[in-house]
């Protein structure tokens, strides 16, 4: 496992918790992230990782359009 990934995994999943009560979708209380299945924790790796990505993606494109734009502009 990825370090980072595992990281905001973690953090993920304390703010769901934070934002429930730490209740799961059943009302019933979360366990530690510790207590949970791999599988489980692998999830919350791979939404956390989708994120990420998408967010660097995203940063990319505006950071492409800023410089071309700065080059267009001194044209």
């Amino acid at each position: 496992m990825h370090s980072e990934e595992l990281e905001l995994a973690k953090i993920g999943y304390q703010s769901y918790g934070q934002s429930t009560d730490f209740k799961n979708y059943q009302g019933l209380p979360m366990p530690a992230w510790d207590d949970l299945p791999e599988h489980i924790q692998v999830a919350w790796m791979a939404a956390v990782t989708a994120i990420a990505k998408y967010v660097l993606h995203k940063q990319s494109e505006s950071l492409a359009r800023i410089i071309v734009d700065d080059i267009v502009s001194e044209i």
